[in-house]
């Protein structure tokens, strides 16, 4: 299960929060670990559990905090100032030692040893000042998002982009099912796909709503992708984003892969179109753990909403896509993306 620090913003970062982070981020594993042991023992290869890292990152800032705010009122300079210094210094070292073990970033030691470095040329006022500087640092290094509404905006603009290729590109399938035409193209490394279908007595609102609605709650999530094996909200960005991960098991075999996507609502300007869309999120966490054995899919995943406008002339403004001059009323669904493994 991915720490949900990884994508929490320096701005918003204080010690209480990094705390109920790491608690929650405990009983998490904790659950997970319980799910898998059976698996593993089965298996014959029980992994060493993550709960002990966790509790000693919990211990470790706990300490770092007691410290540095006992040497405030130590006169600087003395013996015991001298000694608490010394203790900080390796404190934060080893924090940053334990982080690097959870999270396989390599670079968070260096980070602090030249955080460290500064304090012992007086460049830091306080130790405390130091933490604080070295911790967001460090979630900055884990963040590598930069702004998620930034992020969700592209996402947006590529969901468009991709519907408006496939109408133009893909050859659709002359075998409708239940109503919806196929398009699709399949390469060596992904899959393209695109479904359209026109609801003549479908709502816009309704429909993006009750879409929304499922993506978030796996229960409800479960029942349209039963390969899906857990889902949960690892923060909640707005009203209409959200940072998700979802754990997967190809149906019929082995295979078994993990998604950490962005998913979100946009509403265009003219009110005619809503797009509910799934982004994965693998480049950045390939570079935040380099090292996991977990493989991460590469997905885009968007439902485009269409209220059929007669002014329009068969073809919405918004994002050029072509809606059947025949679509009188109602709404017009495509259901479109890619996919793949990188293989």
């Amino acid at each position: 299960m991915t720490p949900d620090w990884l994508f929490l913003s320096p701005e918003i970062l204080d010690d209480t929060a990094i705390q109920k982070i790491i608690s929650r981020v405990a009983k998490r594993e904790s659950k997970l670990i319980r799910h898998r042991q059976a698996q593993e023992r089965y298996r014959g290869r029980l992994r060493k559990s993550k709960i002990q890292e966790l509790k000693l990152i919990v211990c470790l800032l706990s300490k770092i905090q007691k410290n540095c705010k006992e040497i405030l009122v130590l006169q600087k300079g003395n013996r015991e100032y001298r000694k608490k210094l010394s203790l900080i210094r390796r404190l934060i070292l080893d924090y940053s030692g334990a982080l690097e073990s959870i999270l396989y970033e390599p670079q968070l030691h260096s980070v602090a040893s030249n955080k460290v470095g500064e304090l012992e040329c007086g460049a830091m006022d306080t130790p405390e000042i130091l933490a604080k500087v070295l911790l967001r640092e460090v979630m900055e290094r884990l963040s590598p998002l930069g702004r998620i509404e930034d992020m969700a905006e592209m996402c947006f603009k590529s969901v468009l982009d991709n519907a408006a290729f496939a109408a133009s590109q893909y050859d659709p399938n002359t075998a409708k099912v239940l109503g919806w035409t196929d398009q699709r193209q399949v390469s060596e490394t992904e899959a393209r796909f695109m479904f359209t279908k026109h609801f003549p007595n479908g709502d816009l609102n309704g429909f993006a709503d009750r879409t929304f609605d499922t993506s978030l709650v796996y229960e409800k999530y479960r029942l349209v992708q039963n390969w899906v094996t857990d889902m949960s909200i690892l923060q909640k960005i707005n009203e209409n984003t959200y940072l998700m991960l979802r754990e997967n098991a190809a149906p019929n075999t082995d295979f078994q892969f993990r998604t950490i996507y962005l998913l979100f609502r946009f509403f265009a300007d003219d009110g005619n179109t809503i797009v509910v869309a799934t982004k994965s999120l693998e480049d950045c966490i390939q570079d935040s753990m380099p090292n996991s054995r977990m493989p991460y899919i590469k997905a885009l995943y968007s439902f485009v909403f269409t209220k059929y406008t007669p002014h329009l002339s068969g073809q919405n403004q918004a994002n050029a896509i072509d809606v059947p001059i025949a679509s009188k009323k109602g709404c017009f669904v495509q259901l479109g993306g890619q996919v793949g493994v990188g293989s």
